[in-house]
């Protein structure tokens, strides 16, 4: 339920649909949730948002962080990371990369920059 408030709250507020929405070739995007996001309490206009009261203080950016760390709440239950993957959430978090993925990018610049492994912020990988 928050996940699904925190969706349309984000729909709602940007004007972006965050939800079960799809990229142009029709692949569902992830849900992407600050890891210090907590659901604002009513007195900061969460009532008017569409978050129920009994979600206000809720931290559900860390959450969703101790899920793709840990598999809290979602460890050998593949009916809740069913559930959780046909809402847009990715255990991968806001990365399309999985670890083996970073690894071998980080070696091949390594190789490609005299073994050095330094890179800078905004390095992008060129396409070819």
């Amino acid at each position: 339920l928050a996940l699904q408030c925190y969706a349309k709250n984000e729909e709602k507020n940007s004007g972006f649909v965050t939800l079960n929405s799809k990229d142009r070739s029709g692949v569902i995007k992830p849900l992407r949730i600050p890891s210090n996001f907590v659901v604002p309490r009513g007195d900061d206009g969460a009532e008017e948002n569409g978050w129920p009261k009994g979600l206000w203080g809720f931290p559900l950016g860390a959450k969703c962080t101790a899920i793709r760390q840990k598999e809290l709440y979602i460890k050998n239950r593949p009916e809740r990371q069913a559930q959780l993957v046909k809402i847009g959430f990715y255990k991968m978090g806001n990365s399309a990369l999985g670890w083996l993925e970073v690894v071998h990018a980080a070696a091949i610049y390594s190789q490609l920059h005299d073994r050095t492994l330094d890179v800078p912020f905004k390095f992008v990988v060129p396409e070819r």
